[in-house]
């Protein structure tokens, strides 16, 4: 089965194609994890899990929240 007839793809290999073929897939995969493996698998307990090790976390924080110089 292609992927085109599970998946609705529009603009395959562009960032807003792909990413919205990965947002479908994700939310299938959740949709579909009845024993919440998904869940087991995420490390809750860290706030700062989104960061890359090397960029200090107050470093971060003082980032603007709006685009612009």
């Amino acid at each position: 089965m292609p992927v085109t007839a599970v998946f609705p793809l529009e603009n395959a290999h562009r960032a807003g194609g792909d990413a919205n073929a990965t947002a479908i897939l994700l939310s299938r995969l959740i949709e579909s994890d009845i024993d919440g493996e998904i869940n087991k698998m995420i490390k809750n307990t860290a706030q700062d899990q989104r960061l890359q090790p090397n960029l200090p976390p107050q470093d971060f924080a003082q980032l603007p929240e709006k685009p612009g110089v």
